[in-house]
C-alpha cells in the first residue's frame, strides 16, 4: 500500500508544478499514433465496460451470485469496498479540478480528468473479482491465471482513456496509484471482516 500511495504522491507533486506536459504529451502520442475504425470500436467496448453504470452492474451482479452461494460477508465486502472507492475518486476529483485534454475526442466526457474514474473502478472491480477467487482455488496457476486476466482488463481500461482522448496518461497511472492504496486497505479490512478465511 505504502508503494501505491507514494507513486500516488509523485503524479500529485508533478501535477501541482506543471511536469507532466511533456510526460503525458509523448504518452499520448505513441497511443494514439494510429486511430482506425476497428481499434476505436475495440477502445470505446472496453471504455463501455469501465463505465460506472456497467462496473456497478457487475459489483451488484457478483455480490449477488456470493449471496446466492453463502458467503453473505464476502458480498457485503464486495459492494462496500467498491461504492467508496467510488466515492473516494469522486472526492479526489473535486479536490484536483484538472480539466480534461483539450484535443479531439472520440467519445463524450464529463466531470474532472484527474484520476481517471475508470482505472480507478477497473482496478478496485477486477482486484476484488480476483481476490476473492484467489481465496476459494489453491492452484498456483490458476491464482495467476487469474491475476494476468485481471491486470489484462486493467491496462486495457485505462489505455482505452487515453486512445479515445478523455484522459491524460498521468489520470490513468495516477488512478491505478490511489485504487491499488484503496484496494490493498479493502483488502487489509476484508481480513478483520472475514475472521479466519471465513466464506459467509
Amino acid at each position: 500500500m505504502v508503494s501505491f500511495l507514494i507513486t500516488f504522491a509523485i503524479f500529485i507533486e508533478r501535477l501541482e508544478l506543471h511536469r507532466l506536459i511533456g510526460f503525458d504529451a509523448r504518452i499520448t502520442h505513441v497511443v494514439r499514433r494510429k486511430i482506425d475504425h476497428p481499434i476505436t470500436r475495440f477502445m470505446k467496448f472496453f471504455t463501455f465496460l469501465g463505465s460506472p453504470a456497467v462496473v456497478s452492474a457487475f459489483v451488484a451482479l457478483t455480490a449477488s451470485v456470493l449471496y446466492r452461494m453463502g458467503r453473505k460477508r464476502d458480498a457485503a465486502a464486495m459492494i462496500a469496498a467498491n461504492a467508496m472507492g467510488a466515492g473516494f475518486n469522486e472526492g479526489l476529483k473535486y479536490m484536483f479540478r484538472r480539466k480534461r485534454p483539450d484535443i479531439h475526442r472520440l467519445v463524450p466526457a464529463h466531470g474532472y480528468s484527474f484520476p481517471s474514474g475508470h482505472s480507478m473502478g477497473s482496478v478496485m472491480f477486477y482486484g476484488t473479482i480476483c481476490y476473492f477467487f484467489c481465496r476459494q482455488v489453491s492452484s498456483v496457476l490458476w491464482r495467476i491465471i487469474a491475476f494476468l486476466v485481471s491486470a489484462v482488463m486493467v491496462i486495457i481500461t485505462g489505455t482505452s482513456r487515453i486512445y479515445l482522448g478523455v484522459h491524460y496518461p498521468s489520470d490513468v497511472l495516477s488512478g491505478y496509484a490511489a485504487a491499488g492504496a484503496w484496494l490493498s486497505a479493502s483488502i487489509k479490512g476484508f481480513h478483520a471482516f472475514l475472521p479466519g478465511g471465513s466464506r459467509r
